[in-house]
């Protein structure tokens, strides 16, 4: 199983790689650019060049690449639907630059939610996304906690979301502090068999490729975004020695998000704990 973290590029794309090694990951998530604006990544070829390279001397895969925050594909604002598919293009050519596995987003909310028209504005604007995107690099929305008009909180609307784009480019990343804030309890071994075998049904395991692996600050069910280092939230130590054993899952890779011990982010200690639980 592949254990990894999402790591930062700040100052140099290249401290991403040091620091994965330095944690004990085997798999990284970056973002390109700062999430809070629109600037979209820009590196040089040589730069790109030197950073594939690291990967493969350190044998850090798969990387993934995640999308800015600011990202709304189901938005009426013409500027932030157009800046949005042009970010996620971006970063699909960048992710496809550095042999990334994919990028992942958030899909933004509105109040109509998954139905009527907005739906068929969201197919044409998934198709505008992938449109002369390289084949090597999957699209992959990200659940949500929910609440308030986000869209993505739950397993059927995801499969719907599948359905209806049909490009097998577009795949899931699976966020189990989201899903377990979205009502998926994942506390006990029949809990986390339910929810897998309900991801299979409807989104299909195959179409998973990653799992942002969190524990919740917050309860089941409170629809409140909040991570926490493994272990110590509300999902706890058994939910997650289930979900990094179950058959389904085991050929996954785990990309932690955790606030890490030290407050600074994912650590060591978060990426032992994860493979301590591995049978």
């Amino acid at each position: 199983m592949k254990i990894g973290a999402h790591v930062s590029i700040a100052g140099n794309l290249l401290n991403a790689v040091a620091k994965a090694k330095d944690i004990g990951a085997s798999c990284i998530q970056i973002f390109s650019s700062p999430p809070q604006s629109w600037t979209g990544p820009k590196f040089s070829e040589e730069t790109l060049s030197n950073f594939r390279d690291a990967l493969r001397k350190e044998s850090i895969s798969p990387v993934f690449v995640h999308d800015l925050y600011l990202i709304n594909l189901a938005s009426d604002n013409s500027f932030l639907r157009k800046s949005s598919i042009t970010a996620l293009k971006e970063d699909l050519n960048f992710a496809s630059a550095i042999g990334a596995r994919g990028v992942i987003f958030h899909l933004g909310s509105h109040p109509l939610g998954w139905s009527g028209l907005k739906r068929e504005e969201l197919m044409d604007s998934f198709k505008r996304v992938l449109e002369n995107i390289p084949e090597s690099v999957s699209l992959l929305i990200e659940n949500v906690a929910g609440g308030g008009t986000k869209l993505g909180s739950t397993f059927a609307q995801l499969g719907e979301m599948k359905n209806d784009v049909n490009d097998p480019r577009l795949g899931f990343c699976i966020d189990t502090a989201h899903t377990f804030e979205s009502g998926y309890d994942m506390r006990t071994k029949e809990n986390v068999d339910d929810m897998v075998d309900l991801l299979h049904q409807t989104v299909g395991m195959e179409n998973v490729l990653t799992i942002h692996c969190n524990d919740s600050k917050t309860d089941l069910g409170s629809h409140n975004d909040r991570h926490e280092n493994i272990g110590e939230g509300k999902i706890g130590i058994e939910g997650f020695r289930t979900l990094v054993n179950h058959r389904l899952m085991k050929d996954k890779p785990f990309i932690l998000e955790t606030p890490g011990f030290d407050s600074k982010g994912p650590d060591a200690k978060n990426v032992e704990i994860l493979k301590s639980l591995i049978t």
